[in-house]
């Protein structure tokens, strides 16, 4: 039994690896990673948001594809701990099985996520320079957009205050 959960534990680090490579990978693509603040920035926080997909286009068929969706706050300050909600919305045809989040410096806080509104929640402070990390895996219809690649990821960070 120990074994077992020792390999569940060792899983779940694996995805979560995965997924904060996934978020370093979008931010450096985009040239994010390691970029210094403006001085000309308002006071308060800003969110960034990035996603990218493995594969890049999902087909008709697919079953087990993913894409992350990375939201900074590239703000001079942290959040005030209201909650913050990352939304996104998929094309006809494409249908969410599962879906993660993570936050945090290491991004090791998981969030509260619900698959029906494919959302994640964080209700506590996100400060300067964090990430949240949302991982979406999605089936694609066999006939939807027959004979065309999907492209999906057009998410949404909302801060209620």
């Amino acid at each position: 039994m120990a074994h077992e959960h020792r390999n569940e534990q060792s899983s779940r680090w694996t995805r979560r690896s995965r997924h904060v490579l996934a978020a370093a990978a979008a931010l450096y693509a985009i040239g994010m990673l390691g970029a210094t603040q403006s001085l000309a920035a308002t006071p308060g926080p800003h969110w960034v948001i990035t996603s990218a997909s493995a594969p890049t286009y999902f087909k008709p068929g697919d079953t087990a594809d993913h894409y992350t969706v990375v939201a900074m706050n590239e703000g001079s300050t942290a959040t005030d701990g209201s909650p913050i909600t990352v939304t996104d919305a998929l094309p006809a045809g494409v249908t969410a099985t599962a879906i993660s989040g993570l936050a945090g410096a290491e991004a090791n806080e998981e969030l509260e996520c619900e698959i029906g509104t494919l959302s994640c929640r964080i209700s506590k402070p996100v400060a300067a320079g964090e990430l949240i990390v949302v991982t979406v895996t999605v089936s694609v219809a066999g006939g939807a957009h027959a004979g065309e690649e999907v492209k999906i990821g057009r998410a949404s960070c909302r801060e209620r205050v």
